[in-house]
């Protein structure tokens, strides 16, 4: 795994333009040789780990529960081949700790934490990706980016809203 990560996060429920952009993202990302970092969750994270796989780059799947426990169950494979392909998966969490709402936030710290920037493909209002975003700004000192996305789109209320404030870029 490379030193240098991006983190692409987003909405569990994005919508077919989300995972374009994470696509498309994804991609470039690791064409210029850097790493991915997500959190394995449904939706964006998940198609940015694809992503990376499919496009031979690193990633890194960051866990809201031990590593013996497998959430979503469905990323079974997913996290499979993370690891086959050079990846890495990481948990803060003893091994057979399953996950808990309140761990999410916690996975998130460490999401901004291993990454230069945050980049939110989709978000809502209140999301868990716009908090891996202010903790990368507020408590890192990171840069955060925001896809605008569509206006009217509740999928994309959130980064822009964000973008509105000023605080993503």
């Amino acid at each position: 795994v490379h030193t240098s990560a991006i983190a692409i996060v987003g909405s569990r429920r994005c919508t077919t333009y989300g995972i374009e952009q994470t696509n498309y993202f994804s991609s470039e990302i690791t064409q210029s040789d850097l790493t991915i970092i997500s959190g394995g969750a449904r939706g964006i994270d998940a198609a940015s780990h694809r992503s990376a796989l499919r496009h031979n780059g690193d990633t890194v799947a960051v866990l809201g529960s031990g590593l013996s426990v497998v959430y979503p169950p469905e990323h079974e494979s997913l996290y499979n081949e993370i690891v086959a392909e050079g990846g890495a998966l990481i948990s803060e969490f003893p091994c057979h700790r399953p996950p808990q709402p309140a761990y999410f936030p916690r996975r998130n710290r460490i999401v901004s934490g291993l990454s230069s920037a945050v980049l939110v493909i989709e978000a809502a209002r209140r999301s868990g990706a716009l908090i891996t975003a202010r903790i990368a700004v507020e408590e890192h000192g990171r840069h955060a980016f925001a896809v605008p996305g569509r206006i009217g789109d509740n999928a994309s209320a959130g980064c822009l809203q964000c973008i509105k404030d000023g605080w993503l870029e």
